[in-house]
């Protein structure tokens, strides 16, 4: 079998090597990036996480069932060209984007090198398609978002930042697009593991984080959200 014919390689007990996280907290983590976050009402936090996961799911349907050859075949179909690249040309921690204008996908040889590298220490070398594969369902959801089934964000009530006189400024929640991509990627690919836990353990990392500090960085994340569902 053609490695084009499979995506089983991704699909390993991630918990087994390293600390988990499910994808709940880890959408939690990623909101809180947002820089509008603190304006979201704290009893609304967890439907518009829970939402946003379900969008990805559900788009992700008529994704399962496909090796890497018809996605990619369906990828084409559609006129949009992936491009490897060395790396994002101002911010280097950027691992892919798609460009509506250009048609085309971009994914980052660094971020592919960083992935490659740190999967492997553990369970061995994954095939080059399956990392690139890894970023590009990510960024084809942002496609199908542009073209199908509408922005993420604007599905949400947007939040109020100020009020000037009668008027509310309000902004929608970016953050929420990705949490949704990331879930699209975690459910078409048929992981048992999240891809946010590598822009997480990514940035642990640089800090110096141990495998057990992560783990009671985790611990402390599933505190700090409780704590806050809880107010409700």
């Amino acid at each position: 079998m053609s490695i084009l014919q499979t995506k089983r390689n991704l699909q390993f007990d991630w918990e087994k090597y390293w600390p988990d996280l499910s994808p709940l907290y880890l959408s939690f983590l990623e909101l809180e990036r947002d820089p509008y976050y603190s304006f979201l009402p704290e009893e609304e936090l967890e439907d518009y996480l829970k939402k946003a996961i379900h969008i990805g799911e559900q788009t992700a349907k008529r994704y399962t069932d496909m090796n890497h050859l018809d996605f990619f075949n369906d990828v084409l179909k559609e006129d949009i060209r992936i491009r490897l690249l060395d790396q994002h040309p101002e911010q280097s921690t950027i691992r892919a984007q798609y460009h509506k204008k250009k048609q085309t996908i971009f994914i980052y040889k660094n971020s592919m090198r960083e992935i490659g590298q740190f999967i492997s220490k553990e369970i061995g070398d994954i095939p080059q398609i399956d990392i690139i594969a890894l970023h590009a369902y990510h960024e084809w959801f942002h496609h199908l978002e542009e073209t199908t089934i509408g922005r993420t964000d604007l599905k949400f009530r947007p939040v109020v930042i100020k009020q000037r006189g009668p008027f509310l400024v309000k902004r929608s929640l970016l953050r929420l697009r990705e949490i949704a991509a990331h879930s699209f990627t975690q459910t078409a690919l048929g992981l048992s593991w999240s891809p946010l836990l590598l822009d997480q353990f990514r940035y642990l990392l640089t800090k110096g984080y141990s495998n057990a500090q992560i783990r009671e960085c985790f611990q402390d994340t599933k505190r700090t959200y409780y704590a806050i569902i809880n107010k409700k």
